[in-house]
């Protein structure tokens, strides 16, 4: 059987990072800081995090807005996990990716070129010249377009205050030197306390961008008209090309 994309995604994210930092793995007794060290524990619990992210890229050869944010991000996070520093600026590095993604959609904003539209594409993947006229006719529509710029503002303010939280939750616990036991431990509470918060805000910043784009294809396109759903491309079709009746062809 094979195993889901985002049993994956969230192994590596957060599974990882929680094993490596963990002083009694599993309740053994075991731990990677008495094998590895405590400074590369960190590092690691970092990097194979920023690892994963560009192997994915790499293996999946998708080049587009999307992607190469999302690997230009782990390329510098992977960066980061070498930065051997200590409380208030250990947590800002920790904070670095949702506040990258901010800055991404807050660019995006000025230069009228609101990112999640790339995310939508990227999403929906018209993959034949049809869809691909369709799509664009559909994301130029006046509601979709201003659904898709809210829904960039959305995205823009869930990651501002991931970010927030993420600095003010890590500044507040690690109060000892890095790479000390009580660091790691710091560090691992850290961990297990933001990982799930974050993956939550995160889908509700995202669910509710797309509720709203969802909310508006519906009301100008039709109840079939869904982004989610199978029937999306042909509520588009019947939208832009609609088929007489018989009553008009007579």
């Amino acid at each position: 059987m094979k195993v889901p994309k985002i049993v994956w995604d969230l192994f590596f994210s957060a599974g990882v990072p929680l094993m490596l930092l963990s002083s009694d793995l599993f309740k053994t007794g075991f731990s990677f800081k008495s094998i590895l060290g405590p400074v590369w524990v960190i590092v690691l619990a970092s990097l194979i995090p920023a690892i994963y992210i560009i192997w994915d890229f790499v293996r999946n050869k998708v080049f587009n807005p999307v992607t190469m944010v999302v690997a230009a991000g782990a390329i510098v996070q992977g960066m980061l996990s070498f930065w051997q520093v200590s409380g208030w600026q250990y947590a800002l590095k920790d904070s670095y990716t949702p506040a990258f993604i901010a800055l991404v959609m807050l660019v995006s904003l000025i230069i009228n070129r609101p990112f999640f539209t790339a995310f939508i594409r990227f999403t929906l993947n018209p993959d034949t010249p049809e869809r691909k006229s369709l799509f664009d006719r559909y994301l130029n529509h006046p509601a979709i377009k201003k659904m898709l710029f809210w829904g960039t503002v959305v995205i823009f303010i869930e990651s501002t205050i991931n970010a927030g939280v993420n600095f003010l939750v890590h500044k507040q616990l690690l109060t000892d030197p890095f790479g000390t036991d009580a660091f790691i431990k710091q560090l691992e509470t850290a961990t297990a306390t933001m990982r799930p918060i974050s993956i939550i805000s995160t889908l509700i910043g995202y669910g509710l961008a797309f509720y709203m784009l969802n909310w508006a294809s519906k009301n100008e396109f039709g109840d079939k008209a869904s982004p989610l759903e199978d029937h999306f491309w042909e509520a588009l079709e019947q939208h832009h090309n609609p088929q007489p009746t018989p009553n008009s062809a007579d």
